[in-house]
């Protein structure tokens, strides 16, 4: 059931990209904007015990998953599994993001390009590099674990707590940095999103190395690993980019290469190879458990 539940995620995901604003998480802003106006929780917000605000949702959907999983209730489980699977990818769809920029430098659209590149960077305060198709490159690498490798991971190992559970923590940062929560809750959002990060991680670098330059990731996977720092959780983060450029055969400290249209195509195509390759690995699990 849960392959079939990915499979009909991953399509429907595709065929509702136009109702993207329903699956953007303003509602999980508009939840912690009245946690913060109580002055319940006023302790909470200020150690890293507020952590236990993201667990009400998760509660929730960990109940309606108890309460729908066998019996009679297996094809409503199904359902709601595809439901949250589909509500937790993305939430705007990565392929389609790319084809826009793609076709916005191609046009000389600057503002579109740039604003597109935005949304895909994601949050940072370094808006000038919006526009420099090399952070985009790097971006879309970094969004195919976000949007989907950890998303399916945590789905595949949890259903659709999992999968929730991903997309929440990996919001969570963000929202305690706009809401401007202490420093201890935002540092500790951010060690558990690399938390449950750390394998998909891995698991999407060893994708990208599969689908793409087995040796570029090798040894971008070694000049990374020979570099110094103390934030773990960052240097995650800058592996899996490192090694999604070492795949691509381009390093990421240079200037972008003169055929930046192709390159972003063809990172597009290392992402969409490395969803195949894992569909069919979770495929041969699946099947590995039918059969015995």
């Amino acid at each position: 059931m849960t392959l079939i539940v990915i499979f009909a995620a991953l399509i429907a995901e595709r065929l509702l990209s136009h109702l993207r604003r329903w699956r953007e998480y303003d509602w999980y802003g508009r939840y912690l904007d009245q946690l913060q106006s109580s002055t319940l929780f006023d302790g909470l917000w200020r150690s890293a015990w507020g952590l236990l605000l993201i667990a009400p949702p998760l509660l929730l959907i960990g109940a309606v998953q108890a309460l729908l999983e066998g019996g009679i209730f297996s094809l409503l489980g199904l359902l709601f599994s595809v439901l949250v699977l589909v509500f937790a990818l993305g939430p705007r769809d990565l392929w389609e993001e790319v084809r826009a920029y793609r076709a916005a430098l191609q046009e000389d659209r600057r503002e579109a390009a740039d604003s597109i590149a935005a949304d895909l960077v994601g949050d940072t305060e370094q808006t000038a590099e919006h526009a420099d198709p090399r952070t985009v490159i790097r971006a879309i690498f970094l969004q195919g674990h976000e949007r989907v490798f950890g998303v399916l991971l945590w789905f595949f190992v949890l259903g659709p707590l999992g999968a929730a559970a991903y997309r929440l923590v990996a919001a969570s940062p963000r929202h305690f940095r706009r809401l401007d929560a202490g420093e201890p809750l935002q540092d500790a959002s951010q060690r558990l999103h690399g938390i449950l990060a750390w394998a998909p991680q891995h698991l999407a670098m060893l994708l990208y190395g599969l689908a793409g330059s087995t040796d570029g990731a090798l040894t971008a996977w070694r000049q990374r690993d020979a570099a110094d720092g103390d934030n773990w959780v960052e240097q995650g983060w800058q592996r899996l980019v490192a090694i999604g450029c070492g795949a691509l055969l381009i390093d990421e400290e240079q200037a972008p290469p003169p055929d930046i249209d192709e390159r972003l195509r063809q990172a597009i195509g290392i992402v969409s190879r490395s969803l195949i390759i894992l569909l069919a690995v979770l495929s041969a699990f699946t099947i590995g458990g039918w059969i015995t």
